[in-house]
C-alpha cells in the first residue's frame, strides 16, 4: 500500500519521539546494546534537530560509560551544535516554549560533556578536570534558570564527586546532602541514588563503617526498586567490601564483588570491570588464593590497557610484579 509522504513522516516522527523515552528506560535497566541499536536508528532518521540531539545525548552517555570517549565526544558535540540551530519544521519563529526546549537540550548536552571530560581525567589522566568542572557548572546554571530541579540532583552529585576527588570532602558532603534534600523535596527517589552512595564512600573512608553500610544499602534498595543496573552494580561492590571490613566475611565479599563484575561485563562498563577485578584480586590474596588473584590481576591488566586506564594499569603491574617476586 502506498503511504503518503506526510503520513510516513508523521509516523516516523512519532516513533522517534517514543523511542527517546524507551531508550532512557533501556539505558537505566542496563539493556545498553538494545538502546544503542535503537538510538543509532533514531539518530539516522530524525529530521528535527532537537529530537536528534536528545538521542545523541543518550547514546553519548552510554558510550562515555563504556569508555568509547572519542565516539561519545563526537555525539555530544554534535548535540551541542544542534542546540544552536533553529528548528526547521512548521515554525515561523521560535516561541518561548521552543526556546526553553532548546535550552533544556543544551543543558543536558553540557552536563554529559562535563561528565565525559571528568571520566577522561579520572581514568586516562587527561588534563581535563577544569574543563569538566566549568562545563558541568554551566549546565547547572542552565538547569537552575529553567527550573529543572530533577536534573539538578544529578548535577549537584557530580560536582560533589569532583570536589571529593580533589580532597575537598566537606564541600563534597555538602553537595551530596543538597542533592538528597532536593530529591526528597521532589519525591524523586532515583535522584538521590548516587549521592547516597558517595556519602557512604566518605563514611567508609573515615572508618564509620556502620554509617557507610547504611547509605550503601539505601542506595542499593532504591536502585533495585527503580531498576538502575549500573548503580546496583556499584552498591553491591561497596557493600561487599564494607561487610568484609565490619564482619570479616571474606566469602560474602567475594560473592558480591563477583555479582557486581557480572553486571559490569554485561554492560560492557570497563571502569567498573577494573574496579571489581582489582577488589577481587586483593580479596583473593586475603584468602591465600594466589591462582585466582593472578587471574584477576591479569584480566585487570588487559582491560585497563585496552582502554588506557593509567591508574588501573599501574595497579595490575604492581600486583603482578609483587606476586612474581613473592
Amino acid at each position: 500500500m502506498y503511504i503518503e509522504r506526510s503520513e510516513l513522516e508523521e509516523k516516523l516522527e512519532s516513533f522517534i519521539g517514543e523511542s527517546c523515552e524507551l531508550c532512557l528506560l533501556l539505558q537505566r535497566i542496563g539493556k545498553w546494546k538494545a538502546a544503542i541499536q535503537l538510538l543509532t536508528l533514531g539518530i539516522d532518521w530524525a529530521e528535527d534537530v532537537l529530537q536528534k540531539a536528545r538521542l545523541q545525548i543518550i547514546l553519548g552517555e552510554i558510550y562515555s560509560r563504556q569508555a568509547h570517549y572519542d565516539e561519545a565526544q563526537k555525539l555530544l558535540e554534535a548535540a551541542h551544535k544542534c542546540t544552536k540551530e533553529k528548528p526547521t519544521k512548521n515554525i515561523i519563529q521560535q516561541s518561548i516554549e521552543q526556546n526553553e526546549a532548546r535550552k533544556s537540550v543544551l543543558a543536558k548536552a553540557l552536563f554529559a560533556l562535563g561528565e565525559l571530560h571528568y571520566f577522561r581525567y579520572v581514568f586516562t589522566q587527561s588534563n581535563t578536570y577544569s574543563v569538566a568542572w566549568d562545563t558541568v557548572s554551566e549546565a547547572r546554571d542552565l538547569f537552575e534558570e529553567l527550573g529543572d530541579f530533577h536534573s539538578m540532583t544529578g548535577v549537584l552529585t557530580r560536582l560533589g564527586i569532583m570536589l571529593d576527588n580533589q580532597g575537598n570532602e566537606a564541600a563534597a558532603r555538602n553537595y551530596y546532602e543538597q542533592a538528597i534534600a532536593l530529591a526528597d523535596k521532589l519525591n524523586c527517589e532515583k535522584g538521590k541514588i548516587m549521592a547516597l552512595a558517595h556519602l557512604g564512600i566518605i563514611y567508609q573512608r573515615n572508618g564509620d563503617l556502620e554509617d557507610a553500610l547504611y547509605y550503601q544499602e539505601m542506595s542499593l534498595d532504591i536502585s533495585q526498586r527503580v531498576g538502575q543496573a549500573d548503580r546496583i552494580m556499584h552498591a553491591l561492590g561497596h557493600i561487599g567490601m564494607i561487610q568484609y571490613q565490619l564482619f570479616g566475611d571474606l566469602k560474602l565479599a567475594l560473592f558480591k564483588c563477583k555479582e557486581a563484575l557480572k553486571i559490569a561485563e554485561k554492560l560492557e562498563h570497563p571502569a567498573a570491570m577494573c574496579l571489581m577485578l582489582k577488589r577481587l584480586g586483593r580479596l583473593s590474596l586475603e584468602s591465600q588464593n594466589q591462582t585466582d588473584a593472578k587471574q584477576y590481576f591479569e584480566q585487570l591488566q588487559v582491560v585497563a590497557e585496552a582502554h588506557g586506564f593509567v591508574g588501573y594499569m599501574a595497579v595490575a603491574a604492581d600486583e603482578l610484579s609483587k606476586m612474581s617476586y613473592g
